[in-house]
């Protein structure tokens, strides 16, 4: 498969791309009836599928929240054609485990809003209520991934862990492959991690970082009020060439644990900032959440925990209540983000108990089993 991509070199042409694209009908089309893909490097490891317990799961919590949402459960996450249907016996809901430690590692530009808009905040501080440890691993927002797993290590290093707690990573969007890269290059310190969770994850990158390379280079040395320059590698980190170059020459550590849960959305439920990079997605896959596509996003030998029906920036950040017009979308929904990370943790802490998971191996991009 091929993925679009488009390199810019001036700002003359940034400007005639970026209209043009506006201007051009998506490619593809948004349909459903087709089942979740996995694009990987050959040599990895296939992903295997978790969604009806975290399906399980997420519609006791969204059914049992104080505040209900509003949101039904069919229409938080997506049900793709291949999607196992319900067990007529579904287990009990799982028991908070306390000695979870969960290390969040933001993504890409997030130290520039991580006081306007922080991660599932609200989520976070239910959590830390019952006993969760739970805490923020303030990354360079315009650095590299490479220079960013340097910042994970010394999180990891310095977390206190009794004898059977477990540590598990969560990583945002390019929080992903910061956490990969940290894995890799410190095998001392990925022994004390337990697990790793990839939210709308940049595994494999993006189109757009390949599109806007060119575009942020132009400014990528300046430093702004809100966040530095840092070493400016932030957007190549991004770039599917770089992302997949590197998962083909690396192997993950096989003491970890890997869950991946992706987003994608109809264009009306984006958020309207999110309007171009939408429409550039399109022309390669419709399934987008405005800034990754959902066979990008999933970490090799991973569980799929399913698809939430949301863009990039809903799943996780508040940006929606701090800019209700541009962070807000034509729909007018509110995606219960809260909610969702709680279900997320709930199915880690479970599957880390060693309870039994129905899951069945997903086919690679070209449709084929992989085994």
């Amino acid at each position: 498969m091929k993925l679009f991509s488009v390199r810019l070199q001036r700002p003359a042409a940034a400007l005639l791309v970026i209209s043009a694209v506006g201007c051009t009908p998506p490619l593809t089309k948004y349909r459903t009836d087709v089942p979740a893909l996995q694009l990987s490097v050959v040599g990895q490891p296939a992903a295997s599928d978790g969604r009806t317990r975290f399906r399980e799961i997420y519609c006791g919590v969204l059914g049992s929240a104080p505040d209900p949402t509003g949101t039904a459960c069919d229409t938080a996450l997506v049900r793709l054609s291949d999607e196992p249907p319900a067990r007529s016996d579904p287990a009990p809901p799982p028991q908070p485990d306390p000695r979870l430690h969960i290390l969040f590692v933001g993504g890409a530009f997030g130290e520039c809003f991580q006081d306007t808009a922080p991660p599932v905040a609200n989520a976070i501080a239910k959590l830390s209520s019952l006993g969760y440890r739970i805490r923020m691993v303030y990354v360079d927002g315009r650095s590299s991934s490479t220079h960013n797993a340097g910042q994970i290590a010394r999180a990891v290093r310095d977390e206190p862990l009794a004898p059977g707690d477990k540590l598990v990573l969560v990583g945002y969007s390019k929080g992903t492959p910061d956490i990969l890269e940290f894995l890799v290059g410190n095998p001392e310190l990925a022994a004390r991690v337990d697990a790793v969770v990839s939210i709308a994850g940049a595994v494999n990158g993006s189109p757009l970082g390949d599109a806007y390379a060119g575009l942020y280079a132009m400014v990528s040395g300046i430093d702004l009020k809100i966040c530095k320059a840092g070493d400016g590698g932030v957007v190549d980190s991004l770039r599917v060439q770089v992302r997949m170059s590197w998962l083909a020459g690396h192997r993950l550590p096989g003491n970890v644990r890997y869950f991946s849960l992706g987003s994608f959305t109809v264009p009306e439920q984006t958020a309207r900032l999110m309007f171009l990079t939408k429409r550039d997605l399109e022309r390669a896959e419709a399934l987008n959440d405005g800034q990754t596509i959902f066979y990008d996003q999933l970490i090799p030998g991973s569980v799929l925990l399913g698809y939430a029906n949301g863009d990039h920036w809903a799943v996780v950040l508040s940006l929606q209540e701090k800019w209700p017009y541009w962070g807000g979308n034509s729909a007018g929904t509110h995606y219960p983000r809260d909610l969702l990370f709680e279900a997320v943790v709930l199915y880690v802490g479970e599957a880390l108990q060693g309870a039994p998971l129905l899951q069945s191996p997903l086919q690679n991009e070209n449709g084929c089993d992989p085994h």
